[in-house]
């Protein structure tokens, strides 16, 4: 799979869909969390052919369904357990070690350059305005 055929994921809050992005495909040289590409000026332009938001938002529904589980997983059993067993001085080397793999992977701006990225996305797709998907309240 080649950058241009990428599929770019996003999650959030898009038709009722949680808070969070992610981005699937193969390969640790094709952007975020070593899949697809952050933008994928294909996947944009294929959003204005009939059909493909319907998709688009199915493909997304079926990523939160498999997703939601295993990030509650994650966050309830497997990094509780994990602080639980990695001595702290440790644990803070760890940090160091994944902060500097964000930023050889994501460039000088790490993570919050890819959130700039995606919100690019969303503003392009026209759903950045959350409030037009969430219902009153």
């Amino acid at each position: 799979m080649d950058d241009r055929d990428s599929p770019v994921v996003r999650r959030r809050d898009l038709l009722g869909l949680s808070a969070a992005a992610a981005v699937v495909g193969g390969g640790d040289r094709h952007g975020p969390l070593g899949g697809g590409c952050a933008v994928c000026p294909s996947a944009t332009r294929r959003m204005t052919r009939a059909g493909a938001a319907r998709t688009l938002v199915a493909d997304m529904a079926a990523f939160v369904r498999m997703y939601e589980p295993h990030e509650a997983r994650e966050d309830t059993v497997v990094f509780p357990a994990f602080r639980g067993v990695v001595p702290a001085k440790e644990f803070l080397r760890l940090a160091e070690v994944f902060e500097d793999e964000e930023h050889r992977r994501f460039g000088p701006r790490g993570f919050e350059g890819v959130v700039d990225q995606v919100a690019d996305i969303e503003k392009a797709l026209g759903i950045y305005d959350l409030s037009r998907f969430t219902p009153p309240g």
